[in-house]
Parts: C-alpha cells; sequence; structure tokens
C-alpha cells in the first residue's frame, strides 16, 4: 500500500521517504540499536501509540515546529524495495484525520491493514529532525531525536508521552508495558545499545 495525502507534492514524499531509508539498518532489529547514526536522546513507548489517535495529535505538532511538509510512515516488513515506486508507506501531512488514519491502517481494501500485522515499520520527514521506529512483535517503539530537539519538540512530545528507558523499566506496577515485561537479556541489550550509547554520544559532543 501507498498513499499519499492531498496536497503533498512528490518531491516531499521523496525527500521522506529517502530520509526513513537513510534512518535505518536493515541488518538491526531489538534489542540491537537500529538507526545509522547517533542521536543524542532515545525515548522509548509502545508500538500501539504509532497506529492511534495519539499519534495523528502529534503529528501536526510536529510538522509545524519543524516546518515540514510531509511525514513518511514507511512499512519495511511490506516494501518490495526501498525506492519510492516500491515502498509501503502512507506520506502524511497536517491535514490527516484521526478516522482518515484509522481507516488506511485498519483497512487497506482485500488485504490486512497494518494495524493488525506483526512488522516492522520507520517515521521520519522531509526534514529528518526526529525519526521512529517500531517492531509491532515485541510492542516496542522508540524516538530518536537531537538534545536541541527535545526542546525544540517538547509540544509534541508531550502528547506522544515517550519514556527514557529507565522510566519505561521501572520494576514492578510502575513499569510501563511491555518494558516491565521483558526477558532480562532484552533489558540488558536495549540498555547496552541504546542508553550506554547516547550517553557516550552526548559526553563525546
Amino acid at each position: 500500500m501507498r498513499h499519499i495525502s492531498k496536497g503533498i507534492n512528490e518531491s516531499s514524499c521523496r525527500k521522506a521517504l529517502l530520509n526513513a531509508r537513510n534512518a535505518f539498518d536493515s541488518d538491526m532489529e531489538f534489542p540491537e540499536n537500529v538507526f545509522t547514526k547517533a542521536w543524542d536522546h532515545y525515548l522509548f513507548f509502545p508500538s500501539d501509540r504509532m497506529f492511534g489517535k495519539t499519534f495523528v495529535e502529534a503529528l501536526p505538532v510536529f510538522i509545524g515546529l519543524e516546518q515540514a511538509n510531509t511525514v513518511c510512515l514507511l512499512n519495511i516488513t511490506q516494501s518490495s524495495s526501498l525506492e519510492f515506486e516500491g515502498c509501503a508507506a502512507l506520506f502524511l501531512n497536517t491535514e490527516i484525520t484521526a478516522k482518515e488514519y484509522d481507516d488506511l491502517i485498519s483497512n487497506d481494501g482485500a488485504e490486512v491493514g497494518w494495524f493488525y500485522l506483526m512488522e516492522d515499520y520507520i517515521c521520519t520527514s522531509d526534514v529528518g529532525s526526529w525519526c521512529m521506529y517500531c517492531e509491532m512483535t515485541s510492542d516496542i517503539a522508540v524516538l530518536a531525536i537531537s538534545s536541541a530537539g527535545l526542546e525544540q519538540f517538547r509540544p509534541a512530545l508531550d502528547i506522544l508521552q515517550p519514556y527514557t528507558l529507565e522510566e519505561a523499566c521501572r520494576p514492578g506496577q510502575d513499569g510501563v508495558f511491555p518494558f516491565n515485561d521483558m526477558s532480562q537479556e532484552w533489558h540488558d541489550g536495549l540498555f547496552k545499545n541504546y542508553v550506554h550509547v547516547q550517553k557516550s554520544h552526548r559526553e563525546m559532543k
């Protein structure tokens, strides 16, 4: 499936797709670090938030603050290639409504909607100041962002409500699903590849 929202030109679609394509390493998956560049901050949240009202509410705020034109939500699993002609992607702008988004991800004609599939996704804009990656099989999504972006996009983050990994993995009932239900291997892997890496990156700047 490829969908381009009304009012979006192909040039901005291609730029957003290029940013998405360059943002992740297709040979990596959680709990490894999937991103091709080091970001200052990695914030985590349950993957369901990328496929519901919260995402639609946060999206225009991200776009407006970044002065972007287009956001690309790329279905990595379904894309026959990462070229524009072969990608499975939604190209969205500030006009997207919760109902339109729900229709797109829940019912793709004769095919099963993305919401119901255990697949991998990457999401960023034609500016590329932030990037989200999601694995539905693990119920985990991560937002990669710079230190400047942490302040710039605060209104959008207040809607999306991502957590530091330390916050998400608090023991017991205070934790956030699925982070409080992970194996020790995943817990240690995510901390090694995201928390320790981001601290090292910030210390080197």
